[in-house]
């Protein structure tokens, strides 16, 4: 396979496209014109699933069919089709954007007087984790701000190279009083991300020879884990305030012990 079949692949999964999409898509741009029986010999996929490839494509804009004949053909759409249907999938995105805020508002009105149960235990995918740090950071904060004011834990530095965004966000709207205290490894994505925001986030790098592999927060009455630098990425969010009380001494000792040692 060339770098350019392979550079268009990665461009058409990024815009959505599955394998099979793919392969489709690609034999019908290339030959112009085509049956879809001569479509599944070239592509080695059965008709019954080039049908419904086809279907989808079609369906998305990016390919047309010709039925003005005794033989049906797929006729390959101009490139821009591509733009065209991205700007139908952002049509049907804003309309879904204003239906759901419908939505929130009236389920809003039945659900006022609901008690929402917190979940003990949330285990977060890598795709969600970016998502789950935002629309959680308000829980975290008031949950800290009603035991000590402080984050406390250890943090590994592929955090600090992966969620740079999030650790500035975070530093220009965090609530007046909030604190960090955390150890981790000395690293340039640390001292960079330290060097730009608050002096209330305070990083203890700690010795060369404990090396982080993970994190983990302690916030109120959460523990947060995150594993950035092994795959598969993931982070548990456990609510247990005796567990996390337990955490918070815990780290708490070592910082003070840390400290002592300077």
């Amino acid at each position: 396979m060339s770098t350019e079949i392979k550079k268009i692949e990665n461009i058409l999964t990024r815009l959505g496209f599955g394998s099979k999409e793919i392969d489709v898509y690609l034999s019908i741009q290339k030959h112009g014109k085509i049956t879809p029986a001569q479509l599944s010999q070239l592509t080695g996929i059965n008709r019954t699933t080039v049908y419904s490839t086809v279907k989808e494509l079609i369906k998305r804009g990016v390919i047309a069919e010709d039925l003005g004949g005794k033989q049906r053909y797929l006729i390959a759409s101009p490139p821009d089709s591509l733009a065209i249907a991205v700007r139908k999938e952002q049509k049907v995105l804003n309309e879904k954007k204003e239906i759901v805020n419908e939505a929130m508002s009236a389920i809003g009105e039945i659900s006022k007087d609901a008690q929402y149960a917190i979940p003990k235990i949330q285990f977060i995918t890598e795709d969600k984790i970016e998502d789950f740090l935002y629309s959680r950071t308000p829980e975290w904060d008031k949950s800290i701000m009603e035991t000590d004011g402080t984050y406390l834990g250890f943090q590994e530095q592929a955090f600090a190279e992966q969620y740079s965004k999030w650790i500035k966000w975070y530093w220009t709207r965090h609530p007046k009083g909030i604190k960090f205290n955390l150890l981790s490894n000395d690293s340039s994505a640390e001292q960079h991300v330290a060097s730009r925001v608050s002096p209330d986030r305070k990083i203890t790098f700690w010795k060369d020879s404990v090396k982080f592999s993970a994190t983990t927060w302690v916030m109120g009455d959460y523990v947060v884990m995150f594993v950035i630098s092994a795959k598969p990425r993931y982070l548990v969010e456990i609510y247990d305030k005796v567990f996390a009380q337990n955490q918070r001494e815990l780290f708490r000792g070592i910082l003070e012990d840390v400290d002592s040692r300077k």
